[in-house]
């Protein structure tokens, strides 16, 4: 199925955060499916190594509270490695670089193979920065499960919400 065009759908609970949720437009939502669990309370996959594990720890440790569910340990697991992956070849590359290690045998103008390992890395950490909300631009789009206040405490509500319509309206 290809995937659709245009802005991604922007999620209910920040709607309902920014006093924008519309019954008339968003009655399709109200089955929205809710991920469980918290990724706080589970361990790092046992196949990682002891770095990669404490990244993992330190990415969920800085991730707001309650945004991270079970259902996100695999995209967390996919940035710890690729973050661990990026952080080693620049390390060696750094040594090749500074003559503490023999550089490859390479023909004239090929590229180091720790340069492609980093590019590759940088390339998927890239694309899941903003999916984690590792970005100041992503950030805004997380919205932590919670007690949502009543339209009526929110800041951004109409004071004249309480008001009921009364009905009827200029004669002609």
């Amino acid at each position: 199925m290809p995937r659709p065009v245009g802005r991604p759908p922007k999620p209910t609970a920040l709607h309902v955060l920014h006093g924008t949720l519309r019954k008339s437009r968003h009655r399709h939502r109200q089955n929205e499916p809710q991920p469980e669990g918290d990724l706080a309370t589970v361990q790092p996959p046992a196949q990682l190594s002891e770095t990669q594990q404490e990244i993992w720890r330190r990415i969920v440790a800085e991730s707001p509270r309650g945004v991270l569910r079970g259902c996100d340990e695999l995209i967390v697991t996919l940035f710890a490695v690729n973050l661990d992956l990026f952080l080693e070849a620049n390390r060696v590359q750094n040594q090749v670089d500074a003559g503490l290690t023999h550089k490859f045998l390479a023909k004239d103008g090929a590229l180091s193979p720790y340069l492609r390992v980093q590019r590759h890395a940088a390339s998927i950490l890239t694309s899941l920065i903003p999916e984690l909300g590792f970005s100041p631009a992503s950030r805004p789009r997380l919205a932590a499960p919670g007690e949502m206040r009543p339209e009526s405490d929110r800041p951004s509500a109409s004071p004249f919400a309480r008001f009921s319509v009364v009905p009827g309206g200029k004669k002609t």
